[in-house]
């Protein structure tokens, strides 16, 4: 693991941290598993695509499929 992976990789936690801090972000909990599914289908996760859709779907009450 180079050095360069090791600093991209703990400015994604410090941005990951920030987004999800309930005291400073304006994202409504709709919008975080949102942004789950989109990464999630980034990288390909199939399990991560399941959860993240499920949730989604519970929390809009929604029957449409977002993957």
């Amino acid at each position: 693991m180079s050095y360069e992976y090791d600093e991209q990789h703990i400015r994604f936690l410090k941005l990951k941290e920030s987004l999800f801090d309930k005291e400073t972000t304006y994202l409504s909990t709709i919008d975080k598993e949102m942004m789950g599914l989109v990464i999630s289908s980034t990288n390909g996760c199939t399990y991560c695509l399941t959860t993240h859709g499920d949730i989604l779907r519970g929390l809009t009450k929604s029957r449409h499929t977002y993957i």
